[in-house]
């Protein structure tokens, strides 16, 4: 009887499931569902103007606040400002879309980083592999050795050591030209000057501590000297133990270590290299050389100063220590047969696997082809690379160059960036491309674009390149964080209640803003708008002056120079003597009229920093005070010759001195609101200048973020509206409902419209917008877009919306195929139903059917 009334239940059971399921409506068994839209991902996907901001995270439209507002928007804007100088977090300004930030793969040891360098100006690079170990000569301010410990990170370097004039052990001055270290733990160090070549015994250990100096070469050393102490390098043939030391106005002199480099007791002078010697070089200035150990030649690299002479002279060594019985191979020139692009060769470098010869010059870089013979008899010259060839370079004047064989590249250190040349592994220039282009504007960027010397490549620190600092790229790999700050601007009239800024992909809280204010004492500024030149004067050289000085339309304009190939102008701030202390960040933006070598933003205490220039292009360059000072000055330099003092002229834009952090007010907290994070009012009484500070992060390396724009505004648009992405059903749709969830404050409204059709692409086919009801009126369609109009009547403040969700049903043919669809889910479901009741027997009393 028992179980008679189990299976009585089941039955009742499976009677009711069954009319409830024919009495589901077939709508729903067709199908409702919702299309949400509240990520960044999924508004900025839609179309908008500048009057409404969709870049709100996690997920939120509204109209932009940047009316009536100031924005840094072009990359000369934005290259106003800089990178803080306090930090390895390098942001970069590329000229993408007008100019846009971005975090940089790479750093730059400066001056005040944590691993520092003693001077900015850097004139060569060398990594000690085996302690791994950076050493940098610096403009004044000695070697400065890092301890890269062997990784890309800066974050665990350390200084190890600065060698001065003063250290122990010291070298001869601050003005170190080259540095390397032979296989008996000795460094090298050249010095311009009076420095001489000093030699350190590192006593093969990372510490700098137990360190000692073996001889300093002079011209008065004994038992060996040298012809000059102003040296331009020094090559050491340690097979034999010679040192070659190039100087700059007295030839090649030849040491012989005697085979105890250790041990300076024993050294031999062996002979100079000159203009009057057999063999002669082409000029006693001699740049650079080196010895091939195959062919036992020579190479000198002659700078053809005061346009005399010069070019690379190749001399046979025969083996031996001695110079009387060399001989001439050949002296590479613009007139010899092959010939090289000028006749002052920085650089070469001879690979002897395919004979090939690499001559950089101030022209360019030639490449011979030697056919791997000791006669240059039947040389020939198969490439030249320069500004106009093909390939193109960044810049014509090579300050080095170094082949990597590995993968075939030609980096090139020019005045103007570095280049790097995919030669496909043939002599041939025909298939050669592009590898690589780095300046201070590219993407990835190095600091400056005067590159000093060649480069050294090593796989687990990067490139490094010597320049205003020492540049590292990592490339392929961004670092955690980049800061940069835009140029101060003054308060007056400044619309400054709110910061904002543009950002694109990737979106997130990857981009953050602070600022600071501070009073007329933390910035000077010259804008030139006045008319009075009562304030330029010339610095220097009388000789270097300017003929016609006009101030107009914001603009001075230095022309008529009464120089050879340089002017000068120094600009009276008209504060007290040494008013601007060290530190002071000294910036200008210029433009020449023809393509300029270099121009200089300096104190009259100090060289500053040089950046070079192409034809009527304006660039920003900069400088920091070493010493206090009121007066400034800008210079123009020309390759010589090239001066035309009838026509050549330099314009300045605006000139600036930006006082240390100590004259500032604090920087505020970080606010990462792009929409706007508000200025506090009372920051701004009693303060002339305001300036914004950005971080960008990065959190795995693979990308960075970018920002177009940062601007100090004010008031909201009074309207804007917003169209969204295409929504794509599949198949055709009924659209139901659409849900906008919204933050609508007293005197603003957000009014919702749709439109659908069934191509991918709005055309003449979809109907018209519709205010959105509900239900939607929007035709059955597979595609749907809505819009959203914002409106406010009080430009304080702004409606917004956070999501926005569309929902819709699949509609299908007819009733009858619902009917079907319906008979047949029910018999299907019937079946699984019995199934399962046979398969327990009907005498489960606990089991239950859940409908």
């Amino acid at each position: 009887m028992k179980g008679k009334l189990s299976q009585l239940r089941y039955g009742l059971y499976l009677l009711v499931f069954m009319l409830l399921l024919f009495s589901i409506p077939s709508t729903v068994l067709a199908g409702v569902f919702e299309v949400v839209h509240d990520s960044w991902e999924d508004f900025i996907s839609g179309t908008y103007d500048n009057t409404v901001d969709p870049n709100v995270s996690p997920g939120e439209i509204l109209i932009r606040r940047t009316k009536n507002s100031l924005t840094h928007t072009t990359e000369l804007d934005l290259g106003a400002g800089y990178v803080p100088q306090d930090s390895y977090s390098y942001a970069q300004v590329v000229n993408e879309q007008g100019g846009e930030i971005s975090i940089n793969q790479g750093y730059t040891y400066t001056l005040d980083t944590q691993a520092s360098v003693a001077n900015a100006s850097i004139q060569y690079v060398f990594y000690d592999s085996d302690f791994d170990h950076l050493y940098a000569c610096t403009f004044g301010g000695g070697v400065s050795v890092i301890d890269t410990k062997g990784t890309s990170s800066p974050l665990d370097d350390e200084n190890v050591m600065t060698y001065t004039d003063t250290s122990s052990p010291s070298i001869g001055n601050l003005y170190p030209i080259t540095v390397s270290k032979d296989e008996n733990d000795l460094l090298y160090v050249s010095n311009s000057g009076s420095g001489g070549l000093t030699v350190i015994d590192t006593k093969g250990t990372p510490s700098a501590a137990d360190d000692t100096q073996v001889f300093r070469y002079t011209t008065s050393s004994v038992p060996a000297n040298i012809a000059k102490n102003q040296l331009s390098g020094t090559f050491r043939d340690e097979r034999y133990n010679l040192l070659y030391v190039a100087t700059g106005g007295s030839g090649l002199t030849v040491v012989d270590q005697n085979g105890t480099p250790g041990d300076a007791s024993d050294d031999i002078t062996r002979g100079t290299y000159t203009t009057a010697t057999t063999p002669p070089i082409s000029h006693n200035y001699v740049l650079s050389s080196w010895v091939d150990p195959l062919t036992e030649y020579l190479y000198v690299n002659v700078d053809a100063y005061d346009a005399i002479g010069g070019g690379l002279t190749v001399i046979d060594t025969k083996g031996t220590a001695a110079i009387g019985d060399d001989t001439l191979v050949m002296n590479y020139t613009t007139v010899s047969s092959p010939s090289i692009a000028s006749n002052s060769p920085s650089d070469s470098y001879l690979d002897s696997s395919t004979g090939l010869l690499y001559v950089a010059t101030t022209a360019g870089l030639s490449v011979i082809d030697t056919q791997k013979t000791l006669s240059p008899g039947d040389d020939t010259k198969v490439a030249t690379y320069s500004t106009t060839s093909s390939p193109a370079l960044l810049g014509d004047n090579i300050r080095g160059v170094v082949y990597d064989s590995s993968n075939s590249y030609i980096y090139l250190s020019t005045d103007k960036g570095l280049s790097v040349i995919d030669t496909n592994g043939t002599a041939s220039q025909a298939d050669d491309t592009i590898a690589g282009e780095y300046s201070s504007t590219t993407k990835p960027s190095i600091n400056s674009d005067y590159v000093a010397k060649k480069v050294e490549i090593i796989d687990s620190i990067g490139i490094i390149v010597p320049n205003s600092g020492v540049s590292i790229l990592t490339l392929g790999k961004y670092n955690s964080e980049g800061l940069f700050a835009g140029m101060p601007v003054s308060l007056n009239n400044l619309p400054s209640e709110i910061l904002t800024w543009e950002e694109t992909a990737p979106k997130g809280d990857n981009v953050a803003i602070q600022y600071r204010v501070g009073d007329n004492t933390a910035m000077f500024l010259d804008d030139f708008d006045d008319g009075d030149t009562s304030n330029i004067s010339y610095a220097y050289s009388p000789d270097n002056d300017f003929d016609s000085v006009i101030e107009s339309g914001g603009i001075l304009t230095l022309s008529q120079p009464t120089g050879a190939s340089s002017g000068y102008m120094l600009l009276d701030t008209g504060m007290p003597a040494d008013y601007f202390p060290v530190g002071s960040i000294i910036r200008a933006k210029v433009r020449a009229n023809s393509n300029a070598t270099g121009f200089r933003a300096r104190t009259t205490e100090h060289p500053g920093f040089a950046i070079s220039i192409n034809t009527n292009e304006w660039v920003i360059t900069e400088g920091i005070a070493k010493n206090a000072f009121n007066s400034l000055s800008l210079s123009a330099s020309w390759a010589n010759g090239t001066w035309n003092n009838a026509t050549d002229s330099f314009e300045v834009d605006w000139i600036s001195v930006e006082l240390p952090d100590s004259y500032w007010g604090s920087w505020t907290s970080w606010c990462s609101n792009s929409y706007g994070c508000e200025i506090d009012q009372s920051d701004v009484v009693g303060n002339d200048w305001v300036q914004w500070k950005l971080k960008l992060t990065s959190a795995n390396g693979t990308t960075t973020p970018v920002v177009g724009s940062v601007s100090y505004a004010a008031d909201y648009f009074d309207s804007g509206t917003y169209y969204s992405q295409i929504i794509d059903d599949g198949k055709t749709a009924i659209w139901k409902d659409i849900d906008v969830v919204s933050d609508e404050p007293i005197s603003t409204v957000i009014d919702v419209f749709t439109r659908s059709g069934n191509s991918s692409s709005v055309n003449e086919t979809w109907s018209d917008w519709a205010e959105a009801n509900s239900p939607i009126t929007s035709p059955q369609s597979r595609y749907l877009q809505y819009r959203l109009d914002f409106y406010t009547s009080n430009e304080d403040i702004t409606p917004s919306a956070d999501s926005v969700t569309v929902i819709y049903e699949d509609a299908l043919s007819d009733t009858g195929e619902s009917v079907v669809f319906c008979m047949y889910a029910a018999l299907c479901l019937l079946s699984i139903t019995l199934v399962f009741l046979r398969r327990q027997g009907l005498m489960n009393a606990k089991s239950r059917i859940v409908g």
